[in-house]
């Protein structure tokens, strides 16, 4: 990790708790236990063809938007 970023999250406290318990039970980190998790969702993200197709037509449309905007 060459430029880690402080993130603030809210979650239930249950949700929380099961955390807390599973980052203890294994003898890591709370901030582990999520960027593991983390990881594991944007790379089922990537793996996922509904997603990339719905990505790729926002980048799309982001794009002409930027293109408009700069226009003189």
């Amino acid at each position: 990790m060459l430029d880690p970023r402080v993130t603030t999250i809210r979650m239930p406290k249950t949700m929380k708790a099961e955390l807390v318990a599973i980052a203890h039970s294994r003898n890591i980190s709370i901030a582990d236990a999520l960027r593991e998790a983390l990881e594991q969702y944007i790379t089922s993200r990537r793996n996922d063809k509904g997603f990339k197709e719905r990505l790729e037509k926002l980048l799309e449309e982001d794009g002409e938007v930027l293109d408009r905007l700069g226009e003189n």
